[in-house]
């Protein structure tokens, strides 16, 4: 799995989900199979640099299959106490041996047998002498990333924000209230012998405690939840469309908000979903059928483009719009080391371009829900701000009481929210990184 994400670019969680698949794992072994797989991505920076001080070999000009074998020992060794140093090396030498490297098997062993004996012995650059390098080493995160969020925080954040991410997320599901109360909820996943506690966030929210195979099991199969992370759920709760109107989820796949916006809509009114993909729509086709939702139709649909018989007919309208998913790689280990600072400004334009396209199909008095899982201002601001510099007839819409109490900790979050809008933060909230804003189009408006 690591060397089809090193050398093939594949990503993580589509490996991961094609091995549960092929080779079924209990919970115990699954757990350790995503912790090995994910810890040793997340960590890719403080790993690279810890081998190279003792290693004659930079990382970089090591064997391709050798490279993710040394950071899987590594990893065991430094950060997975359970796991025996003599655990971690004999696996890695056997590795090599598995992958025909016998002649590197000695390397292997000799390499992490050095690290393993001079763990708590490792140096790392200092902070003040260079903050990015230190911060970039020492909590794995991309350089680019960690100068600009030096810029905007300062030191003492961006350690904390780099450290949030490093924390492995709970697994968070959203009660499907249309067959079943959360409480109810609560106590099926108990007699199921799954551990769960309410959400302090969200109300339909239930963040699990332990690992489990959610699809195995009797509640997922009656449709009583979905997986879904609190921040996610807070942009249909904000924008919460009335049971019996019209609403558009304008890039919708694979289906959790469209089918949380079926639920806040008590499965009354119409739900129109676009995605430009055919097989987005068919999960949302399958999610809406596991969860009893019946009002949503599906599209084949550019959103920068909509039919026009859609043309202002919408009193809501959810556009999450693509983007880079660093608010999400706390979730996404690999993201860090995929997304790169040029793409933003191409992510900016394609934003814009949906924004403009998918406002016409709202009619006056409408609101408009945009978001992102982005924790950068060009995905985030500057596109909301460049939507109203560029469309005469909208106002951001005072959020302040749709926002869960329990987020409004800080009084620039409660700014945010009375100015329409909110940035959601895992350092400051504890949820993934995630960008909403509220929008209302004027009665007058005809654009």
């Amino acid at each position: 799995m690591l060397l089809a994400v090193d050398r093939d670019g594949a990503y993580a969680n589509l490996v991961l989900q094609a091995s549960a698949s092929d080779h079924p794992l209990g919970p115990q072994d699954a757990a350790l199979l995503t912790e090995l797989v994910y810890g040793t991505l997340r960590w890719k920076n403080t790993l690279d640099w810890v081998i190279d001080q003792f290693s004659k070999t930079p990382v970089a000009r090591m064997n391709q299959i050798v490279r993710p074998i040394v950071r899987l020992g590594a990893y065991q060794l430094l950060f997975l106490e359970r796991v025996p140093a003599a655990a971690a090396c004999n696996e890695a030498v056997e590795l090599a041996k598995t992958w025909k490297l016998g002649g590197l098997a000695g390397f292997v062993n000799g390499l992490l047998r050095n690290i393993a004996r001079h763990r708590n012995d490792i140096d790392f650059p200092a902070l003040d002498e260079d903050p990015v390098l230190h911060i970039s080493v020492k909590y794995s995160h991309p350089a680019w990333l960690v100068r600009r969020w030096l810029r905007r925080y300062g030191p003492e954040e961006t350690m904390a924000f780099c450290s949030a991410n490093n924390e492995p997320p709970p697994v968070v599901l959203r009660c499907n209230t249309l067959r079943i109360e959360p409480d109810a909820l609560l106590r099926s996943l108990e007699q199921e012998g799954v551990a769960a506690v309410p959400s302090p966030l969200i109300p339909e929210g239930l963040r699990l405690t332990q690992h489990v195979i959610l699809k195995n099991l009797p509640s997922f199969q009656a449709g009583y939840f979905t997986v879904q992370d609190e921040s996610s759920m807070l942009a249909s709760l904000v924008l919460r469309p009335e049971a019996g109107s019209v609403a558009i989820d304008a890039c919708a796949g694979p289906g959790g908000k469209t089918t949380h916006l079926a639920q806040i809509m008590k499965n009354s009114g119409k739900l129109l979903a676009f995605d430009v993909h055919e097989h987005r729509l068919r999960l949302i086709r399958d999610a809406c059928r596991r969860l009893g939702v019946t009002i949503v139709s599906t599209c084949l649909r550019d959103a920068a483009d909509p039919p026009g018989e859609i043309i202002g007919q919408a009193d809501y309208l959810l556009v999450d719009a693509p983007c880079s998913g660093l608010g999400v790689i706390r979730r996404r280990p690999d993201l860090r080391w995929r997304v790169q600072e040029q793409d933003l400004p191409a992510h900016s334009r394609q934003q814009q371009q949906i924004l403009a396209g998918a406002s016409r199909c709202l009619k006056p008095g409408g609101v408009m829900l945009y978001s992102t899982c982005s924790s950068e201002p060009e995905e985030n601001g500057d596109v909301v701000a460049a939507f109203l510099d560029s469309h005469e007839h909208w106002r951001a819409q005072d959020i302040t009481t749709l926002v869960p109490p329990a987020l409004l900790r800080l009084d620039d979050d409660c700014l945010m929210a009375k100015q329409g809008w909110f940035q959601l933060l895992p350092h400051r909230h504890g949820t993934d990184g995630f960008f909403l804003a509220a929008l209302k189009k004027t009665a007058e408006s005809r654009g």
